[in-house]
């Protein structure tokens, strides 16, 4: 209805809000998350999940290799590899 700019419920007209469902949004917050970079398998809790992305050995990192041409954005767990 909100894509047809429709901001009232049809049946007693009152402005329908955002409809955010707070149930859902306390499931959300109280499971754990699989981490989304590729290689990671940890599952993470939701309030350490951004702390989690940063420190993740499977974060990507620009190549710091000597050779100034190569701008490749590596996972960290392999950087030693790559250099």
């Amino acid at each position: 209805m909100r894509r047809e700019g429709k901001r009232e419920c049809p049946t007693c007209r009152v402005p329908m809000g955002e409809g955010k469902s707070l149930l859902a949004k306390m499931i959300l917050e109280n499971m754990e998350h699989e981490c989304s970079l590729e290689g990671c398998e940890a599952m993470v809790a939701h309030e350490e999940y951004q702390r989690h992305q940063e420190a993740c050995s499977f974060r990507l990192v620009i190549c710091p290799g000597s050779n100034i041409t190569c701008t490749e954005m590596v996972a960290f767990i392999d950087l030693e590899e790559h250099t």
